[in-house]
């Protein structure tokens, strides 16, 4: 459920202008005087919106990796007191889409 966002507008003491706020579950955002609210909050959106395809897709692809059960890797440290870090790859974003390039290294 999305949280529930207030707009004020409020006076800044310090500088003596006004700014306004929307505040949108704990995320607070002071806008200038100048602001273009609607032209604001559409970026947002559309921004919010992209970080979400990218989102989706790394977790596709992290899901797609197959790995070892976290209780080997523990059951490690206790028999030899080396915890190894495991590369699987590295990911890159071009044009707003996902490369990854799988590459196992152990260290």
């Amino acid at each position: 459920m999305s949280p529930v966002c207030h707009f004020t507008l409020v006076a800044w003491d310090i500088v003596g202008s006004e700014y306004q706020e929307l505040q949108c579950g704990e995320n607070l955002i002071s806008i200038g005087p100048a602001t273009d609210i609607a032209r604001f909050i559409r970026q947002i959106t559309d921004r919010h919106a992209e970080i979400e395809r990218m989102l989706e897709e790394v977790q596709r692809v992290g899901y797609a990796i197959e790995r070892r059960p976290y209780a080997d890797y523990i059951d490690e440290i206790e028999r030899t007191g080396v915890n190894r870090v495991v590369l699987y790859g590295f990911g890159v974003f071009v044009d707003g889409r996902l490369s990854f390039h799988p590459e196992r290294s152990t260290f």
